[in-house]
């Protein structure tokens, strides 16, 4: 006998919960829902190399995008 509905899918989109700071990193990266830990280490890297301190730029942002960054990789269970 056929199911009279089509399998669930898992969704695509992000969750409504979502954290500012993790919208923040997924909106600067352009990334889709979910992320991998690869594009979220490699999004860090880029952040960091930008706007460190370290690197003559005082950018509050960092600390937001760090954040985010924390936030998705926990959420994703890492």
């Amino acid at each position: 006998m056929f199911p009279t509905s089509p399998p669930s899918r898992p969704s695509l989109r992000p969750p409504k919960d979502l954290h500012e700071h993790e919208a923040l990193v997924l909106r600067m990266k352009g990334l889709s829902w979910p992320p991998t830990f690869d594009q979220l280490n490699a999004a860090r890297r880029e952040f960091a190399l930008l706007m460190h301190p370290d690197k003559g730029v005082e950018m509050p942002g960092l600390a937001a995008l760090n954040d985010g960054c924390d936030r998705l990789k926990a959420r994703l269970g890492g």
